[in-house]
């Protein structure tokens, strides 16, 4: 999206303009993207906004808000929520376990809350070396597993007024050369979905 070279971002974009079309056709009403990928990057432009001008301007026209989610390169969601945030189309998904590894902790719901209207709710152990950010500390762990004050981050859905869905996002395996989901091996996927119920509770019942 953000990058001039051959036809790659406008095929990109016209993927996620189709995805949102799907979305309409099928009545979903809100389509989670991502800005950027790449832990190295840091420099938004003019071009990449304008191919997500395309990409809110169809949400606009199909009903879809698009919430972009926050992941590395902040400084991609920023200028993209900066841009667009007047439109109707244009929201935020907060993931709790990527602001620890991804945001350094920063609180990003102070940036964007006021946009927000989806949630990727998921621990970790934060970043195991914070001079190198990497996707193997994104671990997607079951709440309360990881280091997430997990009160902290309710009294901010709360701060926000946020009455819809919370949506875990987790995996059950270990990323290469860690060992964080050792304590899922043995159990079912039913064991652990039922889990995930239990803990997505505990979190709901921490509001205020």
């Amino acid at each position: 999206m953000w990058e001039d070279e051959g036809q790659g971002g406008e095929d990109y974009t016209d993927m996620l303009i189709r995805c949102v079309k799907d979305c309409a056709k099928v009545g979903v009403k809100i389509m989670v993207a991502h800005v950027i990928i790449g832990m190295d990057r840091h420099s938004p432009n003019a071009l990449g906004l304008k191919r997500f001008e395309r990409l809110v301007k169809a949400g606009e026209e199909n009903g879809v808000v698009i919430a972009f989610e926050n992941t590395e390169g902040i400084e991609y969601l920023q200028a993209v929520m900066d841009e667009f945030k007047s439109s109707p189309a244009c929201g935020f998904c907060w993931d709790t376990g990527h602001e620890m590894c991804y945001n350094y902790s920063e609180d990003v719901m102070a940036r964007f809350g006021d946009k927000l209207v989806a949630t990727h709710i998921n621990d970790n152990l934060g970043m195991a070396d914070r001079n190198n950010m990497t996707w193997l500390d994104d671990s997607h762990l079951l709440p309360f597993d990881g280091i997430a004050d997990w009160q902290g981050v309710v009294d901010r859905l709360d701060k926000y007024n946020f009455d819809g869905i919370y949506t875990m996002e987790l995996t059950r395996d270990s990323k290469p050369g860690k060992n964080t989901h050792a304590s899922y091996a043995d159990w079912s996927y039913e064991v652990f979905v039922t889990k995930a119920l239990e803990r997505g509770k505990r979190i709901a019942a921490l509001s205020r």
